[in-house]
């Protein structure tokens, strides 16, 4: 099972890399998409809108306090 933290360090990873210098998207986001589905299997109380948001736009220091509840389940 991943920790906190380990989702944090991945969010952080995907959102340096989420585009280039020209800001060109160079990771997909059905790639975060994907990601998230496997780390809610791996915890029912993943956040995976809060994930996305700090993939996408750099928030994954607000996961740092996050609690993982969420009202999205996996399947």
């Amino acid at each position: 099972m991943l920790t906190r933290h380990d989702y944090i360090e991945i969010a952080r990873l995907v959102h340096d890399n989420y585009s280039d210098e020209d800001d060109i998207q160079i990771i997909s986001p059905a790639l975060i998409g994907d990601l998230a589905i496997m780390m809610a299997r791996d915890n029912p109380r993943f956040d995976v809108d809060r994930f996305a948001s700090a993939c996408i736009y750099g928030q994954y220091k607000d996961l740092e306090g996050a609690k993982w509840t969420s009202k999205w389940t996996s399947k």
